[in-house]
Parts: structure tokens; C-alpha cells; sequence
């Protein structure tokens, strides 16, 4: 990896990624259909004044995590710069491993400080309490969660055993990953307990939607997205090392089986929302 290869990396992602932005900033009706389906999935009502609104904010926080994702995407790729030859990795290897909890852990930072949801008027309603992030996930999401920060040790600890990284890179990546975890949770938590801004009883609702659809997507790209990423690196440093070089195609049937899992795991939680309604002197934290 070199300094070259990441900036033509970003540069060649940033063009696409901007392609990408500019033809969903557009689609005025998309967006519109994507706000009606989100009422319908969260049992909230979507009167006509709001579409328009709901529809601005759901595009504006898609372009946010787009740009959020491009860097990410950028430095991945400049991990497949190595040849196969074992001393490439071994030098390349540690570093990406070690830093990619960090990197991550800043695009959730990213994430976090994206778009909130702003009252229409002056006045203001709000809830009373506050909310715990442990309440914005079901038990098997929890569960879910749990599970994939553990596959991302696993596949980091398998990366550096691979090329047999020396002891320091490990204690280095046990305390990055260890350390964004941390962080992660804590940026979730500062997202449930900000104060909300609606006007009136139904933008009150949307706030709560968007603030539990936001710590729950801090939390699972925390746990998930290392865990991927580690997935395919980990096959293509093996597929690479392997005599001769070969190319498998396992991890992209592996990530899709477990995407459509997690896409039917993490639906339970759509409606927790209510929660705030259904408690409204909080959940405790």
C-alpha cells in the first residue's frame, strides 16, 4: 500500500460515489414512495403535509451515508494492492487489520453527526426521560449484534495469524477493536438521548423513528461491516498465499446468505419506536 494507490483510490471512488448522489438527490418521487413505505412498515401515520419533508430528509440521510461510505470503500480497496508473495501481506496485513475498527468507528462518527430531524414551527414537544440503546434492538438483534462483532475478531485474529504477525500488531488490534466498540455504543447512546425537535405529537413520532433507526444503524455497521469487510480480505489473502493463486467465489454466496438473514433479523425491530410512547418517563440507562 502506498500513497499513490490510496489516492487514486479515493479518487476513482469519490467520482462513482458522486455519480451515485447526484442521481438519487433528484428522484423527488422515489423518495416520496420510500416515506409511504416507511410509515407502512413502522405503524406511523404520514399525513400529506409531511411527505415532502419525510422524503428530503430520508434522501438527504442516504446521500450522508454514501458519503460516509466512501472513504471506507476507498482504503478497502487499497488492501488488494499486495502481490501474493508472503512478505507483501505480512507487512500490509497487521496495519489494515489493526486500523480498520478505527476507520469504521470514524465513519459512525460520521454517521451519527448526519441529518436530525427539525421542527416545522416554534413550538416545541418533547418526551420525558431518557432512552437506553440496549431498548431501540429485540433480543435476537441483540443477539445478532453480538455475533457479528465476534465473527469481526475472529476474522481479524485469523488475518494476522495467517501471516504471523508479530505480537505487537495483536495487542494493537485488540485495543482498536476493543476501543471503537466503546465508542460506537457511546455515540448510539449520545443519538437516543438528544433532545428531540418536533412541533406537534406527529413529528414527535417521526423524531422517535429516526432517532431509534439511527442508533440501531450506528450499532449494526459497527458490529457488521468490519466483519464483511475482514470476510472478503481474509479469502483473498488465502486465495492469494494458496499455490497457485486461485480465485473463490465462497464469500459472495456466505455474504449474501447471511445479508438476507440479518435483513429478516433486524426487521423485528421496525416498530420499537413506540417504545417512547408506550413509556414515555424513559427506559432508564
Amino acid at each position: 500500500m502506498n500513497a499513490q494507490h490510496v489516492i487514486a483510490s479515493l479518487i476513482g471512488t469519490g467520482i462513482g460515489y458522486g455519480l451515485l448522489m447526484l442521481i438519487v438527490w433528484f428522484r423527488r418521487r422515489f423518495w416520496e414512495r420510500k416515506a409511504h413505505k416507511l410509515a407502512a412498515d413502522s405503524d406511523i401515520a404520514l399525513p400529506a403535509h409531511l411527505v415532502r419533508r419525510v422524503a428530503r430528509f430520508l434522501r438527504a440521510q442516504y446521500v450522508f451515508v454514501l458519503a460516509g461510505l466512501w472513504p471506507i470503500m476507498a482504503l478497502e480497496s487499497t488492501a488488494f494492492g499486495p502481490s501474493g508473495r508472503p512478505a507483501d501481506w505480512a507487512l500490509s496485513l497487521p496495519p489494515v487489520v489493526t486500523g480498520l475498527p478505527v476507520l469504521v468507528a470514524v465513519c459512525v462518527a460520521l454517521l451519527a453527526a448526519g441529518p436530525r430531524w427539525k421542527a416545522s414551527g416554534a413550538r416545541r414537544v418533547t418526551h420525558l426521560g431518557g432512552l437506553s440503546v440496549r431498548h431501540a434492538f429485540t433480543a435476537s438483534e441483540l443477539a445478532a449484534v453480538v455475533m457479528g462483532a465476534m465473527f469481526a475478531v475472529a476474522f481479524g485474529a485469523w488475518a494476522l495469524w495467517r501471516v504471523g504477525a508479530a505480537s505487537a500488531w495483536w495487542a494493537a488490534s485488540a485495543a482498536t477493536f476493543g476501543c471503537a466498540a466503546a465508542a460506537c455504543w457511546y455515540l448510539a447512546k449520545d443519538v437516543m438521548n438528544r433532545p428531540s425537535s418536533a412541533s406537534d405529537e406527529i413529528e414527535l413520532g417521526w423524531d422517535d423513528l429516526f432517532r431509534f433507526q439511527h442508533a440501531r444503524a450506528i450499532i449494526i455497521n459497527a458490529a457488521w461491516l468490519p466483519t464483511i469487510i475482514l470476510l472478503f480480505l481474509d479469502s483473498w489473502v488465502s486465495s492469494q498465499l494458496s499455490k497457485p493463486p486461485t480465485i473463490e467465489l465462497w464469500p459472495i454466496f456466505a455474504t449474501t446468505a447471511v445479508a438476507l438473514l440479518l435483513v429478516l433479523v433486524f426487521r423485528q425491530g421496525r416498530r420499537l419506536w413506540r417504545r417512547a410512547w408506550l413509556e414515555p418517563d424513559g427506559f432508564g440507562r
